[in-house]
Parts: C-alpha cells; sequence; structure tokens
C-alpha cells in the first residue's frame, strides 16, 4: 500500500487518493460510499494484491482531504476520474463503486465509455427520484435521505456530528479487536472505522453534494450504456435497496445482475471479494485493445 497521493485539477481543487493491491495490475478506480473516504478499499487489498489488481481509490469532492466541489454532479465527477487518470497514464481501466459510489461507477461508465472497460456496482444505491425509491430502507437512514431531498447542507451537517457522537464506541471496539455487527469481522470493522472518521475530516461538504446528486435526474440514460455493468447486491439490503438495485438492472442492457440470497448491505463487500475482483478482471481482459480483433 502507498502513503496518500494528491493530484491538481486545472480549476485548482485537489484529489487525495491512496492505492492498494499489486501496484503493478490491472487498474480499477473505487469509488467509496457516502459517507466515506480513500480508506474503504483497504478492504480488497489483500485478495487484489493476489489477483494482481492495482486499486486506485480517490476521494470525491469534499470527502476526506478532497476539495469540496458545490456545483459538483455526477457527469462533471467523471472528468475528474479522465483527469486522475491521465495523470496516472492510464488509457483503460475499471471502475467500481461500492454503496454510494455506484452511481459514479455508472456515470464513468456512460461519459467515459471510451476508457472504461467494464464498470462494477456493488450494494448501489439507485436514483432516488424513482417512486419509492425508500422503501424498505431501515428507518434512521429513510429519515436522513428524505431530509437531504429537502436540504441537502442541513444533512451535510447533522450527519457529522452523528458520526463524531458514534466514533467512540466504534473505536472501543477495535481496540478490542471485537466488531459491533456479527455480519463483519473485526480487520474490516477496524477499516469501517478509520474510513468513517476520515470522511468527516473536512466537516460535510461531500455528503451535502451527494444527497444532492442522488436526488436529481442523473442525467445518465441507463438504457444507452454501452459499457458492460456487473452488479452484485443482497437481496436483505436495508440501506441501499433492492428494487432500486433491480431496477437499474433491468435497465441497463448490458448489465449482469447477482442477486445474494440472504444477504445485507455488507454481504457482497465482506464474503464476495474475490468473485467480485475476479469476475471484473475476465471482463477487462476480455475487451479488445483498439486497433486489435477479438480472438
Amino acid at each position: 500500500m502507498d502513503a496518500d497521493k494528491t493530484i491538481a485539477l486545472r480549476d485548482g481543487r485537489q484529489i487525495v487518493f491512496a492505492e492498494y493491491g499489486d501496484p503493478n495490475g490491472i487498474p480499477i478506480i473505487g469509488f467509496h460510499g457516502m459517507p466515506g473516504s480513500r480508506v474503504v478499499m483497504k478492504v480488497f487489498h489483500e485478495v487484489a494484491s493476489q489477483l494482481g489488481i492495482r486499486i486506485i481509490a480517490p476521494e470525491r469532492p469534499g470527502f476526506g482531504l478532497t476539495s469540496p466541489n458545490p456545483s459538483g454532479t455526477l457527469a462533471s465527477y467523471a472528468q475528474d476520474v479522465a483527469a486522475l487518470c491521465d495523470t496516472l497514464n492510464l488509457d483503460r481501466f475499471i471502475v467500481m463503486g461500492t454503496s454510494g459510489g455506484g452511481p459514479y461507477s455508472l456515470a464513468c461508465a456512460y461519459y467515459l465509455k471510451d476508457r472504461v472497460t467494464v464498470a462494477g456496482v456493488v450494494s448501489g444505491i439507485g436514483p432516488l427520484y424513482v417512486p419509492g425509491s425508500l422503501t424498505g430502507m431501515m428507518r434512521v437512514n429513510r429519515i436522513m435521505f428524505t431530509l437531504g431531498r429537502i436540504s441537502p447542507a442541513l444533512v451535510g451537517s447533522v450527519l457529522p456530528r452523528l458520526i463524531r457522537s458514534s466514533l467512540p464506541s466504534m473505536e472501543k471496539h477495535v481496540q478490542q479487536g471485537t466488531s459491533s455487527s456479527d455480519a463483519i469481522d473485526a480487520a474490516t470493522f477496524a477499516i469501517i472505522v478509520d474510513d468513517q472518521r476520515e470522511s468527516i475530516r473536512t466537516g460535510g461538504h461531500g455528503i451535502a453534494l451527494d444527497m444532492k446528486n442522488l436526488w436529481r435526474n442523473w442525467n445518465i440514460p441507463f438504457q444507452e450504456i454501452e459499457t458492460r455493468v456487473l452488479l452484485w447486491h443482497g437481496d436483505r439490503d436495508d440501506l441501499a435497496p433492492t428494487m432500486l438495485a433491480r431496477y437499474l438492472a433491468e435497465q441497463m442492457p448490458n448489465c449482469e445482475a447477482t442477486f445474494y440470497s440472504g444477504e445485507d448491505h455488507t454481504g457482497p463487500l465482506t464474503h464476495h471479494q474475490e468473485e467480485i475482483l475476479n469476475a471484473l478482471k475476465a471482463a477487462h481482459l476480455a475487451v479488445p485493445r483498439p486497433g486489435t480483433l477479438p480472438v
């Protein structure tokens, strides 16, 4: 694992990112959840190293140490990703979004179709403007997302306070080498705690922007996404409703969806890492390079 890195964008903003896995491997640009940071992709480090995969984990505007961008959209973030990959001399790459990072993976699949070989969506949230989008979501999150539709800035203020208030109890588990959830092992839980702490390091600007982007029209014509999309979701997910995942899978003609029976929001991320990375790697290798003929 490398130390955190920074690139400067033309408008003066900076993107901070971390890298995990094999530094010489097949590149995957990994998008964190909401809230989240570059830290969460550390959960894939060991498996990625074994599979020859390099995971590049940038933070979205306003999260962690990355500069805020109040006017940012899904489309503009795809251009941020393009600038990052230009700096890293990556012409072709995989994108993978987990939870709240799912929409950004799809944005790259559409807006950067000449560079993205395959897009992964792991327990991803769907468009909240779809009728009934909050059905099946746990109560506290349903309240927060409902509030986010009315005032994204307010959620950007309230949610960091809630996270800060819960961090001491979570850190106690980390110190004891335990987890607060039976579904998450202690090592993964420690990464999640670090991720949540880092996500709000400079406040809630990223949360507010994500809320705004989730509720407004994504401006992604799902039926026109030519890039292959691989989607994984638990059928008992009460954070990113399964109904929205099925909606996305039905809208995208090149989508292959896997729904895990009896698994919740964290299940795909914690129980199926090797399956997910192997599938993304195989799909990437199956895409012929420009100027070559398929075998």
